[in-house]
């Protein structure tokens, strides 16, 4: 099982990278491609999936919490990769677990594939297994004090900007977050700021 890799970033694209891992160049699937730089060193976490038809896929992620949450969305039955990695690219791992904690319906809806029954579904199928994860991965004060990016994105929606537009903003405010905490009003002033660029 390869549970990380490190490597440097070679090509991008919408759904994928291919990372120089010593002279080995592996196509590594993603939530969001365009989210990564370039020629830049990373340490990715990873899982690998294996498809019927297609074999394996190897998925990487920024963090353990994305990965556990990608791996137990996928668990769900009629929910395979692709929403799994647009729930990452459009909530995050973070507004996943609390839409789920919450019964929020409607958050989860917001994710690219994911309708209100679905939703709903998805919820009744996971609201255990998330509530055991949160506990056991000790990531209840995180799941708590995260900016609910699903909140700045309706803003963004509303204000007619595309989905790819929403994507890239909200990765500049997850990336700016990492080093500090943001009110709403500050999320979206960022989003705005980079959107208007």
């Amino acid at each position: 099982m390869i549970s990380a890799l490190h490597g440097t970033v070679t090509e991008i694209a919408d759904s994928f990278i291919v990372l120089n891992v010593n002279g080995i160049f592996i196509t590594i699937a993603v939530a969001n491609g365009l989210s990564f730089i370039k020629d830049k060193t990373i340490t990715l976490i990873t899982h690998l999936l294996w498809h019927q038809e297609q074999g394996p896929s190897l998925y990487g992620f920024a963090n353990v919490v994305e990965r556990d949450v990608f791996t137990l969305i996928i668990t769900c039955p009629g929910v395979g990769p692709k929403i799994g990695s647009a729930v990452l690219r459009d909530i995050g791992a973070h507004g996943f677990l609390r839409a789920i904690t919450a019964s929020d319906a409607k958050a989860l809806s917001s994710v690219s594939g994911i309708g209100v029954k679905k939703a709903e579904q998805i919820i009744v199928q996971l609201k255990h297994k998330v509530e055991k994860l949160i506990q056991a991965g000790g990531i209840a004060d995180e799941v708590g004090d995260a900016l609910p990016l699903h909140e700045v994105a309706q803003a963004l929606a509303a204000l007619h900007y595309s989905r790819p537009e929403i994507t890239q903003a909200l990765d500049i405010v997850r990336g700016a977050q990492s080093d500090q905490s943001f009110s709403f009003d500050v999320a979206l002033r960022k989003a705005l700021q980079f959107l208007s660029k």
